[in-house]
């Protein structure tokens, strides 16, 4: 098997850098939560598509459930990220991290989740909001930080 290779897969790459950016967003989602600041971390928003009794999700089982979808749609979500980056120019790439972000937190909080009708966003209040953007942009900080160090590091992009 040829490493370098592997490593050079666009597919592989985006999901790499969703999954380490998600592992270092939950951390700061942890604490938001223990602060008060949110209800529910973005893998318990991502686990309630299979839980939807808000009761539930804080037992053991529902938070490796919601663990293993939020890494899964975080994966899905850098895939996209270096596909829409392989479209339009890996220039400015942790800008448009940042972008991407913010296109997330509006698209998927704002409209799936209530489309879907996860009745957890409805009683919300404006801080919690504001918090979860706080939450997606640090995300598509990361996964932009991510990819860049990555394209620098195997293909030695500037």
């Amino acid at each position: 098997m040829n490493w370098r290779a592997v490593l050079h897969d666009k597919i592989l790459m985006g999901a790499g850098a969703g999954l380490v950016a998600d592992l270092l967003q939950d951390r700061l989602q942890s604490v938001m939560k223990k602060q008060g600041w949110i209800r529910l971390t973005l893998d318990q928003l991502a686990g309630s598509l299979f839980i939807r009794d808000v009761s539930l999700l804080d037992s053991p089982l529902a938070e490796l459930v919601s663990t293993f979808s939020g890494v899964i749609f975080s994966m899905i979500l850098g895939i996209l990220f270096v596909y829409l980056l392989d479209r339009l120019g890996f220039r400015y790439v942790v800008f448009k991290g940042v972008l991407f972000g913010a296109v997330l937190w509006f698209a998927v909080y704002g409209g799936l989740c209530a489309a879907l009708g996860i009745p957890h966003l409805q009683d919300h209040q404006p801080l919690h909001a504001l918090v979860q953007l706080l939450g997606h942009l640090v995300f598509g900080l990361l996964l932009g930080g991510i990819v860049a160090w990555y394209n620098r590091a195997l293909w030695k992009v500037p």
